[in-house]
């Protein structure tokens, strides 16, 4: 008796990784989802903003917030500025662009006006 081969291929949605933030309400939340999206360690990510990996679970885990001085580094690394209408807090401070303006990012956090136009 001969067996019988098949090709088949099974199609489903993925299921949703439980280390996923529910909703992105915080900084902590934005850095966590971009880096399970890109697959990168929190080490790597650590590296790229030259802090340690503590710091950015701390971040994640919403222990802290990071400083305004790293505002570049992390819009950069996330690819956009988040805003969904309530802000985020870097720094101790409220960062939302219908309160603070492109040309105060610019100049506090020495972030390309266009970069804050097309995030």
């Amino acid at each position: 008796m001969r067996g019988i081969f098949v090709n088949l291929t099974l199609k489903c949605l993925r299921p949703i990784n439980p280390d996923y933030p529910k909703e992105l309400l915080t900084l902590g939340d934005h850095l966590r989802s971009v880096r399970l999206d890109r697959g990168l360690p929190q080490a790597q990510v650590a590296k790229l903003l030259k802090v340690t990996s503590v710091t950015v679970t701390a971040w994640e885990f919403n222990r802290h917030e990071p400083p305004m001085r790293l505002a570049k580094r992390i819009v950069a690394f996330l690819g956009y500025l988040p805003d969904q209408g309530y802000g985020f807090s870097l720094g101790g401070q409220e960062i939302n662009r219908t309160v603070i303006c492109a040309h105060r990012m610019k100049n506090e956090c020495k972030i390309c006006k266009r970069t804050l136009i097309n995030a």
